[in-house]
């Protein structure tokens, strides 16, 4: 019966385009439940399955019969027969689109009777001793682990130190399973340190490795150690294979190692702790931070200096002379002494025969090429589906942590936005009040209504956006226990959320960046600004001027047009923190372009003024009365100009002064209010 009704619907299907949704589902379920009903009945037939378990049995089979018997009744009155005309065809795809509710119905309960029926066949069929089926293997122990092995493993001793002795720590629980979880971002060497702490467990127990992407993957990878255990067997499901495995371990009298690799989507594989054994070591290798809560975490960071040094010279078949280490030790920190980085970048030097001496420049030029090149045989590959394999550079393993983000697409998308435009600014220390004041621009941008309610910043929400971010391990630290929620990033993270979009949205975000940090230095005039907040401003003011020079500003500009526009402002704030080279660099380069605003000149003028440079800042001033129009007062040419007599000007965005004025009250002869163009304000001298 249910045979028949298989037939008709591949009969359906291979005739239909666009059908609906149901039929598609059905055409897939019932082949499984004629596969469980063959099984069944092979197992009463061989005497595996005796009276009573049948007896057990018979209400969910009954069951099934009956629906199948429904379904085809439903599938006669709604699917069009070869012999039906087009009068019949038309009415019957008519009753095919009314019947889907009913269809769904009997097709959710078929499934829970499949369910059921495997579950049974699983526990109870299978359920036989399995120690004599178990094949013992042909040295010592099993070790069944992926040739995924670098050429070179370096150092990272204290970690494989730090291993063992979360695993003994346990000692008097000898009995049952304990856990240990390494986590961290994608490239920084989890899943090779894991295959180092199993070779060297390779003479002392047994290893097994589980492909833990998916349920899918580790269901395929118990079959895979069945098929170890007990070669030649043929298991009818997934289920039985892992019922199985799991007894078979039962039997070990030897310690064993369980590895689970790319464990990276908890929220997806929520069953995993189902193919944990009653008594063994496991090891998770994982970037996402609800793992911890398994068991012992050890976190996997940048490698130390000396190691990072050794594995690139190995990797790229290079001596270890004097000069070669120091360059080495260059190349590794600007990769921020990330295990993967660092073997791409060696075997990059290595194929293309790249001089140490050479590389940073060729890195400079080509970032994308080497952080993306991988050779031909390459140890790093990783499942990005339940079928496919393939081999991963750090881009493509970032590119994974953004897949798993959680929330809806609209949400994923928000939070993508906010990191990228993080990487434009310092990764060191990004703060929520930039977004925040940015937030109240009025107009402001759709992305960050993701971190608001009712129009308003709302905390909670960019926090937990934020906290979604280090669960898959693209920022390395938050803290949200500040007044102003803070995350950090790595800077090849940054490199890389650059080198992911284009050249036009590469400018964007830079000038997006100018605004929002605008934004926070514009308030910052307005009220009184913590020292630590200063500090990172100006970090955060150097990283947008490299990135304007490198991305925004095009053609002959010195600077963009937005960084013009704030060169004020920044200006200003570099000048007040006594950062006065920066305030010239960035003054003089808006100052290059023939429409730049008097109150540009301005903030030159004044640092001038801070400096002794007297002269100067009085030339400057001239030029700025002259450009709004103004004359300078005649001057006594027997006084002597003193700086505490020569007052400055603080210009605002919107081009008008809050602060007077060009002042030569005392350098002029003369009431200083008769010249003074803003309008009677008070007049502070050059040292304030």
């Amino acid at each position: 019966m249910s045979v028949k009704v298989s037939d008709r619907l591949d009969y359906y299907l291979s005739r239909t385009k666009s059908p609906p949704q149901i039929f598609l589902t059905l055409h897939d379920t019932i082949p499984l439940l004629i596969e469980t009903f063959e099984n069944i009945k092979s197992a009463c037939e061989e005497g595996k399955l005796d009276h009573e378990s049948q007896k057990r049995l018979s209400k969910t089979v009954d069951g099934c019969v009956r629906l199948t018997r429904q379904l085809e009744a439903f599938l006669d009155d709604c699917l069009p027969a070869p012999t039906d005309s087009f009068t019949q065809k038309t009415k019957k795809a008519i009753k095919s689109i009314r019947s889907e509710k009913a269809l769904g119905e009997i097709q959710r309960t078929l499934e829970t009777y499949k369910s059921t029926l495997t579950l049974y066949f699983t526990h109870f069929v299978m359920a036989s001793p399995v120690a004599d089926q178990i094949e013992a293997p042909s040295q010592g122990f099993y070790f069944e682990v992926p040739a995924m092995n670098v050429q070179h493993f370096v150092g990272r001793q204290q970690l494989l130190e730090r291993m063992e002795t979360l695993f003994e720590d346990d000692k008097d629980t000898e009995a049952r399973t304990k856990v240990v979880v390494l986590r961290g971002m994608g490239g920084c060497g989890k899943t090779q340190l894991a295959l180092e702490h199993c070779r060297k467990q390779r003479s002392k127990s047994s290893v097994f490795w589980v492909d833990a992407t998916s349920s899918g993957t580790a269901f395929r990878s118990f079959e895979d150690i069945g098929s170890v255990l007990a070669p030649g067997s043929n298991f009818p499901n997934p289920e039985a294979a892992r019922t199985f495995v799991l007894k078979a371990f039962e039997s070990f009298t030897d310690p064993f190692l369980l590895v689970f690799d790319n464990y990276d989507q908890p929220g997806e594989f929520t069953t995993v702790k189902d193919f944990f054994p009653h008594r063994a070591n496991i090891i998770f290798t994982s970037r996402h931070v609800d793992t911890k809560r398994l068991g012992k975490s050890l976190e996997i960071g940048a490698m130390p200096v000396e190691e990072a040094v050794e594995l690139l010279l190995l990797q790229a078949g290079l001596e270890k002379t004097d000069e070669n280490v120091e360059y080495a030790k260059a190349i590794t920190d600007k990769l921020g002494g990330l295990a993967l980085a660092i073997d791409q970048a060696a075997t990059y030097i290595s194929a293309r025969h790249v001089p140490l001496a050479s590389f940073i420049d060729v890195y400079a030029k080509r970032k994308a090429a080497i952080l993306k090149h991988t050779p031909t045989h390459w140890e790093y590959r990783k499942t990005v589906s339940d079928e496919a394999e393939q081999s991963f550079s750090v881009f493509t393993t970032w590119e994974m942590s953004f897949e798993q983000l959680e929330g809806t697409e609209a949400e994923r998308q928000s939070i993508i936005h906010l990191l990228t435009l993080g990487a434009f600014i310092d990764t060191n220390n990004v703060g929520e009040g930039l977004f925040s004041l940015y937030s109240r621009s009025p107009d402001r941008p759709q992305w960050l209504e993701a971190f608001m309610t009712d129009g308003e910043w709302d905390s909670d929400q960019y926090q937990d956006s934020v906290v979604r971010l280090l669960s898959v391990s693209l920022v390395t630290s938050i803290d949200l226990m500040s007044e102003d929620a803070r995350f950090s990033f790595h800077p090849l993270i940054a490199e890389w959320l650059k080198l992911r979009i284009d050249s036009k949205a590469r400018a964007e975000y830079t000038e997006e960046a100018i605004a929002v940090v605008r934004a926070f230095v514009d308030n910052g005039d307005k009220v009184e600004m913590p020292i630590r907040y200063k500090g990172e401003t100006l970090s955060h003011m150097d990283k947008i001027i490299e990135h304007d020079q490198a991305y925004a500003a095009t053609g002959k500009k010195h600077v963009s047009d937005a960084l013009k526009e704030a060169s004020i402002s920044f200006g200003s704030f570099y000048r007040r923190l006594g950062r006065y080279h920066e305030t010239q660099n960035l003054i003089e380069r808006a100052m290059g372009d023939e429409d730049v605003s008097p109150a540009v000149r301005n903030v030159l003028a004044n640092m001038y003024c801070d400096q002794g440079e007297l002269e100067k800042a009085e030339k400057l001033y001239d030029k700025v009365l002259a450009g709004l129009g103004k004359s300078p007062p005649k001057k006594d040419p027997d006084y002597k100009l003193q700086g505490t007599n020569l007052a400055f000007i603080y210009w605002t965005q919107d081009d008008k002064l809050r602060e007077d004025g060009l002042a030569y009250e005392g350098a002029y002869k003369g009431d200083f209010h008769q010249f003074d163009p803003w309008f009677g304000m008070s007049v502070l001298p050059c040292a304030a």
